[in-house]
C-alpha cells in the first residue's frame, strides 16, 4: 500500500472526498491543532489550538457557581471595552432554589467584572429565581441603547436593564435570600394607571370659570426610572353639572347647559416605588389633543408612594401638548414573548413574537360571554321650594363696629326645608340676592348694588333631621368655618358660601377698600342659626369693612330675594332616549393590556323615547357561569349607540295660522340655523311639557317674516298677539299639543289715555299689574323670554297768544323688553329692567326739561290715592290694595294743562300701552340624528378590578361582587347627554351650533373581524417609539398599536429568527429566507373614527427578498457579525453560511460548507438537526468558529385531532410522544394499535394525572381510558420500544358518546298572557362550565290548561355544547332581562326535571302527563332576586335519551268549593261552577272571569277579592275558567 504524503499549504480541511482523493495542501481531520502561524504567512504551519484561561471567578453568596453553569447569552459593548454575559447555574450549592442566574460584565481594559443582577429565589416557595433563566432559551436579542441593555429569551417578557443602576441583591444573605429587585423594574413593559382620576366639582367664589363652556376630561400617566412614561390612564368623565334648563333671553340658547361649577379637585393615586413622577393631564371632550396639567416629581414634591394626590384646576394656562398620536395609544402591546430583537433608528424592534391571550379561565374553560345588561331609569325631580318657605329675619346683632351694635333688618335668610328629601345624594341649589342697607363709620358715597351669590350642596350621607344636616361638618364647611374660609383679599379664590359674599361685594367703594368681614369680630364667616325642634335654617350675612384714609365704614346688607331648587339626584348625565346601545367587555392584564370589545348575545339596552325626562343608565350582570380570563387583573366596559349628533331646537312662541290650521314657531338666534325645509324632526316638549312618546313632525316651510304676517288668530283662542319679525318654521301638530294660551297675554295698559283739562291738576294712569284669581288678586309670574311692549307718551299742548305762552312739552318712552330671567311679579320686572332706563325715552319740549322718577311703592284700602305730583318731574309709583290685593302701577305727569286756555285742547294727556306676552309654553324638537361607525366603542372612565378568579364591582349603590353563588352586578356610568327632566337632552354647550359636545367616552376600540386570542405572530415586526438621549425622551417602552406599529412579513419565509440593524436597511434572516426591510414614508390614518387625520410613521418599508434559498432555520445562535461579514448555519439545508456587504442585494451570499465540508455539515445537520448551533468569531484568528451540541431546541407540542391513524418507526433510543385533543364530549377513548412483526414496545396514555399502560407488548390490541371529564379535553401518550426500533400502526379513536335529546317546556297562565321572561338551561361538570342556553319566552294566551309557551328541542352528545353528562349538576334559571316583565312567584312557579325514553309532545295531554312524572328541582334559589331564580339538580345517571326542563309559570286561583249539609249527592253531582263575567263600572275596558260560592244575580255589584274597593258589574255567566273569586256587594 502506498505511504500517502500531504503539504497543507492550502491551509483548508476536506470532508466532502475521501481521504484519497483529497487535493495536495489540504487535509481530512485535524484534533486540537490548527493551520496557521504567529510568522508574516498564515499558510503551512501546524500550530496547537489554544484553550481558554480564566480571567475571572464569579462567586454568590461566597460560593462559586458550579461546573454546570452555562453563559446562555452574551454582548458585546466594544465602545465601553466591555463583555456581558447571561449565566444560568442550575446546580448552585448557595441557593434553596438550586439555581443561581446572573447578569454580570467583565471590562477587559480595567480587568473588572460587574455583577448586575443576582437571583437566586424568587420568593419564599424556592422553586425558581426572578430572572427565570432556562438553558433552552438563549438569549440571542441583546442590545444596548446608551446605558439601557434590552434582551429577550422567547421565554420571558423583553426585559431590560440599566448597566449603572444598583439592583438589590438577595436578602438576607444565604441559601434562602429572597431576590430584592422588583420583575416589573426590569420589564420593558411599564404599567399605566388603573383608574381614572377622581374628580370633585366646587366653586371657589371668582367669577372666571374656564370651565363653563367646556367638557373637561382628565387623566395621568405615570413616569418610571429611566424617563419612560407609560400610557395614560382613562379619561375621567367630563367634569360638568349644568344649571337648570333656562332659555338665555339674549340668544335663545340653553344657559342651563353650562358648567355651575368652576373648580375641579382632581385627585390620582400615585403608584408605587418603580413610579419616580407623573403628569396630570386634560383634554376636552370633542378634542383628541391632550394637555400636561402638571410635572410632578415624587421625590422633589415629597409626594409618598401608594397614596393619593390631589390639585385643584380652575383656570387656563400655557400647557405642553403630547403627540397627537397619544389619543391612540390604550396600552403599550409590548410582546409577551419575543425571540428575535434589534435597535434601528433608535426604535426598539421585536420580531417572531407572541401576544394576545387565549380566552380561558382559571379551570382551562373558555370563556363564557354570558353578561346581560338593562336599563336603569331614575326620576329627575327638579322642584322648587315654595316661597311661603323662604323668608328673611334680622338675625343677632352686630358687634364688628366696636362702638356699636346694630339689628339689620332682613339681614338673614330663613330656609324651611320641610319636604325636602334628606338622602344621600339629594343637591340643593341657594340663590339669595343682597344689596346694601346701611353704614355705619364714615360712610363712602357709593353703596353695594344689588348682588347674587349661590350655594350648590350635595347630601353626603343619609340624615335623620334638618339640624343634623345644618350642624355637620360638610353643610358648615360648605357655608364657610372660621378655619377654612379665605380672608377677604384672597375670598376669590375660596369655595365657600362666605367667599363668595366676600368675592361679590365691590373692592373699593370710592376710595374705600374692603378687608375683613364678620358679624361680631373680623374673621368670621356667615352664621348657621338652627335648632333641634324646626326645620328651618338661618343664614346670616357677614357686615363688610371698609378702610379709606384715616376712615373706616361698617357696610350691612340686607337681602333681597331668596330661591331654592333641589333634586335627589346630584348629576343628571344620562343615555339618550331613543337609542340603541352595545355594551362590550374589555378584559386587561397586570399591564392594561386589552383584548377586543367581546359581546354577548344580551348585550343591547334600548332607551324609550318616554324616558326623555329621566336619568338613564346601564346595569350589568356578569353570571357565575362567566368566569374571568385567568391572566386578567382588571375589566371595563365599552359602549357604543347606533346613532349621535343633533341639534335642540327651541322655540318660545307659536302662531295658529287661521287660514290652514298649520302652526308658525319661531326661530331665534341659534336655532334658526339648525334647520332647514323638509327637515323632520322630533318633538321633545310641547305646550303641555315633555312629549312621552317617539312624536316626529315634518318642517313644511322656512321662511323670514314680517311683523304681524298672520292678521288674527282663530275665534276660540282668545286675544291674539301679531307675531313679531323673524325667522319661522311651518308645523302641522299632528300627535303633540299647540295649544295657543290666550292667557299668556297680560294688557297693564291697554293703549287709552289719561288728560287733565284744568291747569292745577296733573293727570294720573292707573294699570292693574297682577290678575284676579277668585276674591283676590295674585301676582303671575314672567317666565325668563317673556316679551314686553312699553309704550308711554307725555304729551302737554302749548300755546303763544298776545304774549302769553304754554310750553308745548311731549315725552316718549318706548321699548320693547325680554326677560332677562323669570320674575315672580311684574313690579319686580320693571324695577329690575326697566327702571334703570326709564330716562332713556325721547324728550320733545320748547321748555323746561322733564325728568322721570320712581316713589316708593305704597298700599292702602281701595283704589290707591294718586302719588305726590312734583312739578317738571313723571312720577312711578307701584301701590297695593290691601282689601283684595290688586296691585296697581301709577303714572303721573309732571306737567298739566296750560292755564287760561281757551278750550280744551291744550290739556295735558298720558297714553299708556303696556302687554305682556308670558313665554311659558316653550316648545322643544330635536333633528334626527345620524349614524356612526358602528364598529367603534367608547371606552368608559371605569375600570374594575379581578382577584381570586372572580369579577369586582365599583363601589355604587346596587354593585354587586361576583361570588360562586352570587353575580357581579356592575352600574355603568357611560352618558351622552344631560337631562333635564322636561324631555330636553343636550350634549353640546348652550345647545349652540358651535358649542363643544361630548360622547360616551375619550378613547375607541372595535371589535375585532377574528376571535380575539393569543396570537403567534412568528413572521411579524412590531417597533417602540424613538429614544433621543438629547432631549431626554425615551419611548422604548411605548408600542402604540394605535399607529399600526407592526410589519408583517411572507408566513412562507418561516418565523423570524434574526433581525439585524444596519444604517438603511434591517437584514431579516427568517427560517427559510433572507430578506431585507427598507425604511418607509409616513401615511395617514384616522385618528379616533371621528375624522380627524394624524399622521403616523410608517417606519418599516416593504420586504425584498433574496432569490437565494436560504435561511437560518430554528437556530438564531449560530449568527454572528464582523465587520461586514455575518455567519449563521441553515441546519434545514445542511449549509453553513457567510453573508458579505453592508446592505440589501448588494451583499454577497457564499455557502461555507460547499468547500469541502458539504457532506459532514450535511451530516451533521441531519443527526442533530434539533439541537443548538452555537457560533462565534475569533478575530484574532479571522475565523468563524461553530460548535453544535445535543441541547434540544424548545419544541411546542401542537396536539392532533381524535380519529387521526399515524404510522411510525420509533428509534431505540428514544420514544415518541404527542398529545390528542377529543373536545368537551365525555366517553371510552380506544387506541388499537398494530406493532410490525417482531417488534414491540409499550403504549402509556396519561389523562387527568392518571397514567393507563399497554405494559410491554407486540402484535395487534387495543389500549381504552376513560375520558369523563369535560373541562379536561386533551392527553398524553408516549410510545417506547423495546430493545430494537420498533414500527407500528395505532388510531387515537375518538370518545365513544351516548346522544341526549334535552327538552325544554314552558307552562303558564292565561292571566299571564304577552309577558316575558328568558328561561336559561346550563349544567357543570367539577371545573367545565357549560354555554348557558337562553331563550326568550313570550307568553301565550289561551283556555287550556297547562298553556305550553314553551317546547324547544335540541340534540347533541353528553358533554357537548349544552347536553350534561351523568352525575353533573343542571342548572335551570328564571332570568329577567331586557324588557322582560313577568315576575317569578316564589309560592307557585317551579322548575322540574325528568330523564326518560318516553317521548311526551307537544300537546296539553302529553305536557299535564311530563309535569305529573317529573321531580321539582330544589331547593329554590333567590339570591338574585327579583331578577334570577333558579334550581339545580344532578343529571341522572343511565341511558335514557330524553331529558325533559320544565319552567312551570302557573298560577293557582281560587275557587269557591260547592256545599251541601243536607245531601251528598247534590255536593257530588249536582254542584255546579257559578262563574260570571264581571265588567268594572268605572272602566268598561277591564273584564274578569270570577268564581262565585253561590248564585249572583246579573246585573248586580261586587268586589273581587284582588282587586281591592273597585266595584264590578255581574255581565253574564261564563265557561270560560274564573282567574278571579266574587267578594262583597258594592255600590258603583
Amino acid at each position: 500500500m502506498p505511504n500517502l504524503k500531504r503539504n497543507f499549504i492550502k491551509g483548508r480541511m476536506n470532508k466532502s472526498l475521501d481521504e484519497r482523493l483529497v487535493p495536495n495542501g489540504e487535509y481530512v481531520d485535524a484534533m486540537n491543532v490548527r493551520l496557521g502561524s504567529t510568522e508574516s504567512s498564515e499558510i503551512g504551519s501546524v500550530e496547537n489550538t489554544k484553550g481558554n484561561t480564566a480571567l475571572t471567578v464569579v462567586e454568590v453568596n461566597g460560593q462559586q457557581l458550579s461546573k454546570f453553569a452555562k453563559c446562555i447569552g452574551a454582548f458585546e459593548d466594544g465602545a465601553r471595552e466591555t463583555i456581558y454575559w447571561f449565566v444560568h447555574d442550575p446546580q448552585f450549592a448557595a441557593s434553596s432554589s438550586s439555581k443561581c442566574d446572573l447578569i454580570l460584565s467583565y471590562n477587559i481594559t480595567l480587568s473588572l467584572i460587574t455583577y448586575h443582577i443576582i437571583s437566586i429565589n424568587n420568593d419564599a416557595t424556592f422553586t425558581d429565581t426572578r430572572l427565570n433563566f432556562n438553558p433552552k432559551y438563549l438569549i440571542t436579542g441583546v442590545d444596548m441603547v446608551d446605558d439601557l441593555l434590552f434582551f429577550t429569551d422567547d421565554y420571558n417578557p423583553p426585559r431590560r436593564i440599566n448597566i449603572k443602576q444598583s439592583y438589590p441583591v438577595p436578602s438576607p444573605a444565604g441559601a434562602a435570600g429572597i431576590d430584592q429587585f422588583v420583575a416589573d423594574d426590569i420589564l420593558v413593559i411599564k404599567a399605566p394607571p388603573t383608574d381614572a382620576p377622581i374628580i370633585t366639582l366646587s366653586n371657589n367664589g371668582s367669577t372666571n370659570n374656564y370651565l363653563k363652556d367646556k367638557f373637561i376630561c382628565f387623566a395621568y400617566r405615570y413616569k418610571y426610572e429611566n424617563g419612560e412614561y407609560s400610557a395614560t390612564s382613562p379619561f375621567s368623565p367630563i367634569a360638568f353639572a349644568s344649571n337648570p334648563f333656562e332659555i338665555d333671553s339674549s340668544d335663545y340658547l340653553n344657559a342651563g347647559m353650562t358648567n355651575k361649577y368652576n373648580l375641579a379637585k382632581i385627585q390620582i393615586y400615585t403608584g408605587d416605588s418603580l413610579v419616580k413622577g407623573f403628569d396630570l393631564l386634560f383634554k376636552e371632550a370633542a378634542s383628541t389633543t391632550i394637555r400636561v396639567i402638571e410635572k410632578i416629581d415624587k421625590v422633589k414634591q415629597g409626594v409618598p408612594d401608594q397614596s393619593f394626590w390631589s390639585l385643584d384646576f380652575d383656570n387656563s394656562k400655557i400647557y405642553t401638548i403630547l403627540p397627537s398620536y397619544e389619543i391612540l395609544r390604550l396600552y403599550d402591546n409590548v410582546p409577551r414573548f419575543a425571540n428575535a430583537q434589534s435597535v434601528m433608528g433608535n426604535r426598539l424592534m421585536y420580531g417572531n413574537y407572541i401576544d394576545g391571550y387565549n380566552l380561558l379561565d382559571s379551570n382551562n374553560n373558555s370563556v363564557r360571554f354570558d353578561y346581560s345588561t338593562s336599563l336603569i331609569s331614575s326620576q329627575i325631580d327638579f322642584n322648587v321650594l315654595p316661597a311661603g318657605q323662604l323668608t328673611k329675619g334680622d338675625g343677632v346683632s352686630y358687634q364688628i363696629n366696636p362702638a356699636s351694635s346694630p339689628t339689620i333688618t332682613d339681614c338673614q335668610a330663613l330656609i324651611d326645608f320641610t319636604g325636602m328629601p334628606l338622602t344621600a345624594g339629594t343637591t340643593f341649589n341657594l340663590t339669595l340676592t343682597f344689596i346694601h342697607s346701611q353704614f355705619e363709620g364714615t360712610p363712602p358715597t357709593p353703596t353695594t348694588p344689588l348682588t347674587t351669590i349661590s350655594l350648590t350642596y350635595t347630601l353626603p350621607q343619609d340624615f335623620n333631621s334638618v339640624f343634623d344636616m345644618a350642624q355637620s361638618t360638610s353643610f358648615e364647611n360648605a357655608i364657610g368655618t372660621i378655619t377654612n374660609i379665605q380672608t377677604v383679599p384672597n375670598s376669590c379664590s375660596g369655595g365657600l358660601l362666605t367667599d363668595f359674599q366676600n368675592c361679590n361685594v365691590p373692592t373699593t367703594l370710592g376710595s374705600y377698600t374692603k378687608t375683613a368681614s364678620g358679624i361680631t369680630t373680623a374673621g368670621q364667616p356667615i352664621v348657621i342659626d338652627t335648632s333641634a325642634a324646626s326645620n328651618v335654617v338661618g343664614l346670616q350675612l357677614v357686615a363688610m369693612v371698609y378702610v379709606g384714609t384715616a376712615v373706616i365704614a361698617y357696610e350691612y346688607y340686607k337681602i333681597n330675594s331668596l330661591s331654592l331648587t333641589y333634586s335627589s339626584l346630584s348629576n343628571t348625565e344620562s343615555l339618550h332616549s331613543d337609542r340603541d346601545y352595545d355594551i362590550g367587555i374589555v378584559y386587561l392584564d397586570k399591564y392594561c393590556r386589552a383584548t377586543t370589545a367581546l359581546t354577548s348575545i344580551n348585550n343591547t339596552v334600548f332607551v324609550p323615547c318616554a324616558n326623555s325626562v329621566k336619568k338613564n343608565q346601564i346595569q350589568v350582570t356578569i353570571p357565575t357561569t362567566q368566569l374571568p380570563p385567568s391572566w386578567a387583573a382588571h375589566y371595563k366596559f365599552v359602549c357604543k349607540s347606533d346613532r349621535e349628533t343633533y341639534f335642540n331646537i327651541f322655540s318660545n312662541f307659536f302662531y295658529p295660522d287661521a287660514l290652514d290650521g298649520y302652526y308658525w314657531y319661531l326661530l331665534e338666534g341659534d336655532n334658526a340655523a339648525k334647520v332647514e325645509k323638509g327637515d323632520k324632526l322630533r318633538v321633545k316638549k310641547d305646550s303641555e311639557g315633555a312629549v312621552g312618546g317617539c312624536t316626529y313632525t315634518m318642517v313644511l316651510e322656512k321662511e323670514s317674516q314680517p311683523r304681524g304676517f298672520i292678521d288674527d288668530g282663530p275665534s276660540s283662542a282668545g286675544p291674539f298677539v301679531p307675531p313679531q319679525a323673524g325667522v319661522y318654521i311651518k308645523l302641522r301638530p299632528k300627535n303633540f299639543a299647540s295649544n295657543y294660551d290666550s292667557d299668556a297675554l297680560k294688557l297693564i295698559f291697554d293703549g287709552g289715555s289719561t288728560c287733565s283739562l284744568k291747569a292745577d291738576t296733573y293727570p294720573t294712569a292707573y294699570g292693574t299689574t297682577n290678575e284676579l284669581d277668585g276674591v283676590a288678586y295674585v301676582d303671575y309670574t314672567i317666565p325668563q323670554g317673556s316679551r314686553i311692549d312699553i309704550d308711554i307718551r307725555f304729551e302737554k299742548i302749548g300755546y303763544s297768544f298776545l304774549g302769553a305762552t304754554c310750553d308745548n312739552y311731549e315725552y316718549e318712552f318706548i321699548k320693547s323688553y325680554e326677560a332677562s330671567t323669570t320674575y315672580n311679579s311684574f313690579e319686580e320686572f320693571w324695577n329690575f329692567q326697566v327702571l334703570p332706563e326709564i330716562n332713556t325715552g325721547n324728550q320733545i319740549s320748547s321748555g323746561a326739561t322733564i325728568t322721570q322718577s320712581q316713589a316708593p311703592a305704597t298700599s292702602g284700602a281701595g283704589v290707591p290715592p294718586q302719588p305726590p305730583f312734583i312739578l317738571n318731574k313723571n312720577r312711578y309709583q307701584f301701590a297695593e290694595d290691601t282689601v283684595n290685593q290688586r296691585k296697581y302701577l301709577l303714572i303721573t305727569s309732571g306737567t298739566k294743562a296750560c292755564h287760561g286756555a281757551i278750550d280744551n285742547t291744550r290739556k295735558s294727556c298720558i297714553t299708556t300701552n303696556i302687554t305682556v306676552q308670558r313665554a311659558d309654553q316653550l316648545t322643544v324638537f330635536e333633528t334626527m340624528p345620524i349614524e356612526p361607525d358602528l364598529d367603534i366603542f367608547y371606552e368608559g372612565s371605569q375600570t374594575f378590578d379581578i382577584k381570586s378568579g372572580k369579577h369586582m364591582s365599583g363601589n355604587a349603590p346596587g354593585d354587586q361582587n361576583q361570588t360562586a353563588l352570587l353575580p357581579a352586578i356592575v352600574n355603568l356610568n357611560f352618558s351622552n347627554c344631560i337631562s333635564f327632566g322636561n324631555g330636553v337632552e343636550s350634549y353640546q354647550i348652550e345647545d349652540s351650533v358651535s358649542g363643544q359636545s361630548f360622547n360616551l367616552g375619550n378613547r375607541t376600540t372595535a371589535v375585532s373581524a377574528q376571535d380575539y386570542k393569543e396570537a403567534d405572530r412568528f413572521a411579524d415586526i412590531t417597533y417602540s417609539g424613538v429614544y433621543n438621549d438629547e432631549s431626554n425622551v425615551n419611548k422604548l417602552n411605548e408600542f402604540n398599536l394605535g399607529l399600526a406599529n407592526f410589519l408583517p412579513l411572507e408566513d412562507s419565509f418561516g418565523s423570524i429568527e434574526i433581525l439585524h440593524a444596519r444604517a438603511t436597511d434591517l437584514l431579516v434572516l427568517q427560517e427559510d429566507r433572507i430578506s431585507y426591510v427598507t425604511v418607509g414614508k409616513n401615511i395617514l390614518t384616522d385618528a379616533v373614527g371621528g375624522g380627524t387625520v394624524t399622521s403616523v410613521p410608517q417606519v418599516l418599508g416593504q420586504q425584498v427578498a433574496r432569490q437565494d434559498q436560504y435561511g437560518i432555520s430554528n437556530n438564531p445562535e449560530s449568527f454572528v457579525v464582523f465587520g461586514y461579514d455575518k455567519f449563521f448555519t441553515d441546519s434545514k439545508r445542511g449549509a453553513v453560511l457567510r453573508l458579505r456587504g453592508s446592505a440589501g442585494q448588494s451583499e454577497q451570499l457564499t455557502v461555507l460548507s460547499e468547500v469541502g465540508m458539504r457532506s459532514w455539515f450535511r451530516n451533521l445537520f441531519i443527526d442533530y438537526g434539533d439541537t443548538q448551533k452555537l457560533g462565534g468569531f475569533d478575530p484574532y484568528m479571522n475565523e468563524y468558529v461553530l460548535s453544535s451540541n445535543t441541547t434540544k431546541l424548545p419544541v411546542i407540542e401542537e396536539c392532533i385531532e381524535c380519529g387521526i391513524t399515524q404510522n411510525i418507526t420509533v428509534p431505540s433510543t428514544g420514544e415518541y410522544s404527542f398529545c390528542a385533543e377529543f373536545g368537551t364530549v365525555t366517553g371510552t377513548v380506544d387506541i388499537p394499535y398494530a406493532f410490525a412483526v417482531g417488534d414491540s414496545g409499550t403504549i402509556a396514555v396519561t389523562y387527568n394525572g392518571v397514567t393507563t399502560s399497554t405494559g410491554i407488548v407486540s402484535g395487534s390490541g387495543t389500549l381504552s381510558f376513560s375520558k369523563s371529564l369535560p373541562s379536561v379535553t386533551t392527553a398524553s401518550f408516549v410510545i417506547t420500544p423495546t430493545g430494537s426500533d420498533a414500527t407500528l400502526r395505532f388510531t387515537v379513536e375518538c370518545p365513544q358518546t351516548s346522544i341526549l335529546t334535552v327538552v325544554q317546556v314552558c307552562v303558564t297562565s292565561d292571566i299571564d298572557n304577552a309577558q316575558m321572561i328568558h328561561n336559561e338551561f346550563g349544567y357543570t361538570d367539577g371545573t367545565y362550565i357549560s354555554p348557558t342556553n337562553s331563550t326568550a319566552v313570550t307568553f301565550v294566551a289561551g283556555t287550556t290548561n297547562p298553556l305550553i309557551s314553551q317546547y324547544d328541542t335540541f340534540s347533541g352528545v353528553q358533554g357537548d355544547s349544552f347536553c350534561p353528562t351523568n352525575g353533573s349538576t343542571v342548572k335551570l334559571t328564571s332570568q329577567r332581562l331586557g324588557f322582560d316583565n313577568f315576575t317569578f312567584d316564589t309560592s307557585n312557579d317551579k322548575f322540574r326535571y325528568l330523564r326518560t325514553n318516553t317521548v311526551y309532545s307537544n300537546n296539553p295531554v302529553d305536557v299535564a302527563a311530563l309535569i305529573a312524572a317529573s321531580t321539582q328541582a330544589l331547593p329554590l334559589v333567590t339570591t338574585g332576586a327579583p331578577n334570577t331564580y333558579y334550581a339545580e339538580f344532578t343529571m341522572p345517571a343511565g341511558t335514557d335519551e330524553r331529558l325533559y326542563v320544565i319552567y312551570d309559570y302557573r298560577n293557582s286561583v281560587e275557587h269557591g268549593l260547592c256545599y251541601d249539609a243536607a245531601s251528598i249527592t247534590d255536593v257530588c253531582c249536582v254542584c255546579t261552577f257559578n262563574w260570571y263575567l264581571m265588567r268594572n263600572s268605572a272602566d268598561a275596558t277591564e273584564e274578569y272571569v270570577a268564581i262565585s260560592p253561590t248564585t249572583v244575580v246579573i246585573g248586580a255589584y261586587y268586589t273581587l277579592i284582588n282587586h281591592g274597593s273597585k266595584c264590578f258589574e255581574v255581565i253574564s255567566t261564563s265557561t270560560t275558567v274564573p282567574t278571579e273569586t266574587i267578594n262583597t256587594t258594592c255600590t258603583p
